[in-house]
């Protein structure tokens, strides 16, 4: 008869502990919003939920960059499309010029102007970035792209390198300005031979013919303009499409979080609604257990003879 009693006794006490296990667990969740109060209660859980959290961090670091991406983009994009307004103005200012009643007084006023522009130009060309690297530049941020040389021809001493940024897990998105690439040279042709002119050499020859009044490389100036212009509408094409494709990726990329946050969450947060139900149950069943081994302690070997 004491074997059976221990063996009750042991059995009721189990069932309490355990119970009281359970709530403590519960209220846990409870507290903390998470369901994975150690790594041990559900080892397969808890490596999902590494394995999501790193995932997680990913597109975190790739929606940075693009955000970065977008920001130097933004910044050719304006200056592009200032540099488009700039060259309309000196093409408005060469037809001018090219008309045979304007004055010789009235051609070095446009001339004048047409030098301020091209350096309006120049400073665009050289233009950075909001921390402090060229943009037009290429691969080398850190020095000027179009600079003087000896004879003070404005040349281009970037690279033609494209410098991209990764944005997915398999997508990447050019962000160098190549500054060869939107301010063109123009091609000249001087008795069957064509050779290559700057951008800025060619703006500079415009406005001499101008002002000296030459006719004929007012003319060429004016195909010059055109052709430069031409360039600069393609660079801001490409920006724009470059652009576009960082505000798709964009999308992808707040999708593919907003999937691993709910995955997440599923296996990690505590549902508060079924935690609160599951307590209520354990409390009940702690009750009861409590109230069963409340009478097994009555129970003594008088009561088994009656």
């Amino acid at each position: 008869m004491a074997i059976s009693t221990n063996y009750a006794f042991g059995v009721a006490v189990k069932q309490m502990q355990d119970v009281q296990t359970q709530i403590a667990k519960t209220q846990g969740q409870l507290a903390t919003g998470t369901k994975l109060g150690n790594p041990s209660d559900n080892p397969d859980a808890t490596a999902s939920v590494q394995r999501l959290q790193s995932a997680i961090s990913r597109q975190t670091s790739y929606s940075q960059s693009l955000t970065q991406a977008d920001n130097r983009l933004a910044a050719q994009e304006t200056n592009i499309s200032g540099s488009s307004g700039v060259l309309i103005r000196i093409k408005e200012l060469t037809l001018q010029a090219a008309n045979a009643t304007v004055s010789a007084s009235g051609r070095v006023n446009i001339s004048t102007e047409i030098k301020s522009l091209r350096g309006q130009l120049l400073s665009m060309a050289n233009a950075r970035d909001e921390s402090g690297n060229f943009i037009f530049g290429g691969a080398r941020t850190g020095s000027q792209p179009f600079a003087a040389n000896a004879q003070g021809q404005i040349n281009y001493t970037g690279d033609q390198s494209q410098v991209e940024v990764a944005i997915g897990d398999q997508s990447r998105v050019a962000v160098g300005g190549v500054g060869s690439q939107v301010f063109t040279s123009v091609v000249r042709d001087g008795n069957g031979t064509k050779t290559g002119v700057g951008f800025f050499q060619a703006l500079a020859d415009l406005a001499t013919a101008v002002q000296n009044g030459d006719s004929a490389n007012i003319q060429r100036g004016i195909g010059e303009v055109d052709a430069m212009h031409a360039g600069v509408s393609h660079a801001i094409a490409q920006v724009g499409a470059n652009r576009s494709s960082i505000d798709q990726q964009q999308g992808v990329i707040d999708a593919t979080s907003l999937r691993l946050e709910t995955t997440l969450s599923g296996i990690k947060d505590t549902d508060y609604t079924v935690a609160a139900t599951d307590l209520q149950k354990q409390m009940l069943s702690l009750q009861a257990a409590q109230s069963s081994f409340a009478q097994t302690a009555k129970l003594s070997l008088f009561d088994y003879i009656k």
